[in-house]
């Protein structure tokens, strides 16, 4: 099933020009909108071009050894498929990325990651969609909605849902994406910090439109700006939803005042990361209002936006062909090929649409530069291939420039035959424009009846949309617009200002404190010049001895620094030999296939990092005999958070008091932490997705210190044994216990708590 398209084509005449219905009506205008949101929503924000291609993500999945790491190139490989079938549209894309992702969902099942696995069922609901399967994408976004509840995270609950809808109203399933909405509005009104309101209201209007109810559209967008407009919420969706609806009934007023809204807004929030429809809906108002300067400046920059986003060809090209075409109404001819010039170089067309409109984007700077028989033959290739490819909405506009082309060129019998093949439009400008050709090409042929008609018609339409009272209010609001620019402008300015007025102020102050100082300090050099002078004949004997101590004291002192460089330059070395072991260690892993013989180098890596971690400690600080426990044991956890990938599943609390231990000390605590806390990650939760481990060391008494490591996991049977333990990460926390005077106990209840007492020799 591919996406619908045709709303797309019948539109591509500068993002918005479409000819979809008869004469005007106002099932035509409300079929228009609804292409041309489906298009702002869903088309024209592209997607930002990947860092990788296809060829880059499969590379790194060979590579790659971690089945999360994986996981993650396998949706983004979905997602650049995905993007290319919406840019291509060939099926070969569409089941390779239905392929990849399914390959993240038994990866994800199989290594129990169901964070993971319910995202990837997400993505895959999104990708059936694409294919036409909506009782198979129905079931994975349930199964992908269940997981994000009881997980309690509402957000992506919400976000499911409009991500859904979204991709509903890409295949035409406009009855789909109402229901998504509005289970999405639903899920916010439960939980309202979990989502935008504004956001999702505006996709329920959007909706409205799609399954052609415009009243009702135009009245929920309508409620969203007044609502929100006063309260710092970005409206630009609702805002740019307004002005391209009332742009198409003709009322530019309206329809300027939303779309500059929008743009501010665009300008003001900083997560508008594609604004390129906006400014492309403000450049077809201002094409519509003959203002053709402002015109190009908006569409030069919708088209420099949409050249950096993964976008369907026709957008591209036809963006670019409105840029062309002003140039052309100012003789800027010049300009014109500049423009055609440089897309092609840049960009070149692949797609059978992107082509046709390159060669439409030809034929203007041909005719522009007098070469009529070679613009002629262009003209006529671009209506075969249209005609071709059944793309009549956009085929109407082809007629009307070969029609101009034929009237410009006194062919009035030719221009006339493709004027009558033009239709009627859905957009009231558009009609004026194709009666007032029309209108031209009777009178120059002597038809005064028929030429008399559609002047009455193009005045009728002229004066609807026109008149002198919104002629005057659309320039206050560009007035309104510039001004208020122009306010922000001297407000940061001011802002500025006063920032340097305060930065001279300190610097003066700097500089007088400065020379204050500077005063004080030659006073005092002056008074101790003069006591030196006046006890100097006194004090000889007792500086010669000075001299002598104060040199002693110095070869003392550089005795001593030079030994503790020395004891930490000996901590550095243990430290790098340690991570060597360790390397060596992840090293020859990487040729074990025998799980418990991985699982043996891994506690071995774990237990050495536990050392290193001491006497990188030690190096780094000034004393290098103690080591600060509590910061000792926050970079443990994190590295041992770290090594299971827990992402928060798992909770560390801590209880540490600021102890300082001798490293004789340090050494088996640390190797007791490491094996307690990790018997507790690999064993304590194995049924369940989150749990607590407690971490406490307290100085008991005055040389009595308790280290303790419980969990709330599932703890050893009832009637296990404790005696029967025989393993070495326990007979190694014994042995360490003893070693540091201390004893340790085991306790079974409410999960596992490891204890031990002990008082350190000196």
């Amino acid at each position: 099933m591919k996406p619908k398209t045709s709303l797309y084509r019948q539109i591509i005449t500068g993002l918005q020009l479409g000819r979809l219905s008869p004469a005007g009506s106002f099932y035509g205008i409300s079929t228009y909108v609804s292409a041309l949101l489906l298009l702002l929503t869903l088309s024209s924000r592209g997607q930002a071009l990947y860092p990788m291609n296809g060829s880059d993500l499969k590379g790194a999945l060979k590579l790659e050894k971690t089945d999360t790491a994986k996981i993650r190139l396998y949706q983004k490989l979905r997602k650049f498929y995905a993007g290319q079938y919406l840019i291509e549209q060939k099926k070969v894309y569409l089941d390779s990325a239905i392929g990849a992702i399914k390959k993240a969902v038994e990866l994800s099942e199989k290594d129990h990651e169901d964070s993971l696995k319910y995202q990837s069922l997400k993505y895959l609901g999104l990708s059936y969609i694409q294919a036409g399967d909506t009782l198979a994408a129905k079931r994975c976004q349930a199964l992908a909605e269940r997981y994000f509840l009881t997980s309690r995270h509402f957000d992506l609950a919400i976000k499911s849902w409009i991500g859904f809808g979204e991709a509903a109203d890409r295949m035409g399933l406009y009855t789909l994406g109402m229901s998504s909405y509005r289970k999405a509005i639903s899920l916010f009104f439960k939980h309202p910090a979990a989502g935008n309101e504004a956001n999702i209201r505006y996709h329920i209007a959007q909706e409205y439109f799609l399954l052609k109810n415009p009243a009702e559209g135009e009245k929920e967008a309508l409620a969203i700006v007044a609502k929100f407009k006063n309260k710092n919420i970005n409206l630009d969706q609702a805002n740019v939803f307004l002005a391209a609806y009332y742009r198409t009934v003709g009322d530019y007023r309206r329809a300027l005042k939303y779309c500059l809204a929008s743009v501010r807004d665009v300008e003001k929030f900083s997560e508008i990361n594609e604004p390129d429809y906006y400014y492309g809906e403000l450049a077809l108002i201002y094409d519509a209002l003959g203002e053709s300067e402002n015109c190009i400046k908006y569409y030069k920059k919708t088209l420099e936006l949409r050249t950096k986003t993964a976008i369907e060809e026709e957008f591209l090209f036809r963006t670019a062909g409105f840029i062309i075409k002003n140039f052309i109404k100012l003789g800027k001819i010049s300009a014109a090929l500049n423009q055609f010039t440089t897309l092609r170089k840049e960009h070149p067309p692949r797609s059978p649409i992107g082509k046709i409109f390159d060669l439409q984007n030809q034929a203007y700077c041909e005719d522009a530069t007098g070469k009529s028989a070679i613009a002629e033959r262009l003209y006529l290739r671009v209506i075969d291939k249209l005609t071709s490819l059944q793309l009549l909405g956009v085929r109407s506009l082809a007629y009307e420039d070969l029609s101009n082309f034929y009237l410009t060129h006194h062919r009035f019998d030719e221009a006339k035959m493709f004027a009558e093949k033009m239709g009627t439009g859905s957009d009231l400008f558009e009609n004026k424009r194709f009666e007032f050709l029309r209108f031209k090409i009777d009178s120059t042929r002597g038809d005064d009846h028929s030429a008399l008609g559609h002047y009455l018609s193009f005045t009728k339409l002229r004066d609807s949309i026109t008149n002198e009272s919104k002629n005057r209010d659309i320039a206050e609001l560009q007035l309104q617009y510039e001004t208020d620019k122009k306010e922000n402008d001297i407000r940061y300015l001011k802002k500025s200002g006063d920032l340097q007025k305060k930065q001279l102020k300190q610097a003066r102050l700097d500089q007088n404190l400065i020379l204050g100082g500077s005063s004080v300090l030659l006073i005092l050099l002056v008074l101790l010049y003069r006591s030196y002078r006046i006890n100097k004949s006194n004090t000889i004997e007792i500086d010669q001895k000075n001299k002598v101590l104060n040199l002693t004291v110095g070869e003392k002192d550089e005795l001593l620094k030079e030994k503790e460089w020395l004891i930490k330059e000996v901590h550095h070395r243990v430290k790098n030999n340690l991570q060597i072991v360790m390397g060596l260690l992840q090293r020859q892993s990487s040729f074990i296939n025998n799980k418990d013989a991985l699982s043996a180098i891994k506690n071995s890596e774990q237990r050495m990092n536990s050392v290193a971690l001491i006497h990188q400690k030690l190096y780094q600080s000034d004393n290098v005999m103690t080591v600060n426990m509590a910061e000792y044991i926050e970079e443990l956890l994190g590295y041992l958070a770290s090594c299971f990938n827990l992402d928060g599943a798992i909770i560390f609390q801590k209880d540490i008091d600021c102890i300082e231990l001798e490293v004789n000390v340090a050494v088996p605590v640390g190797l007791i932490l490491n094996e307690a806390v990790t018997n507790s990650i690999k064993y304590a939760f194995r049924d369940r997705n989150s749990g607590i481990i407690k971490v406490l060391l307290k100085k008991a008494e005055a040389h009595k210190y308790l280290l303790s490591v419980s969990d709330n996991g599932d703890g050893l049977p009832a009637n296990f044994d404790l005696q029967q333990i025989h393993s070495m990460g326990f007979n190694l926390m014994k042995g360490l216990s003893k070693q540091i005077g201390g004893n340790l106990k085991i306790f079974n209840k409410e999960g596992l708590e490891i204890r031990v007492e002990f008082v350190p020799c000196s």
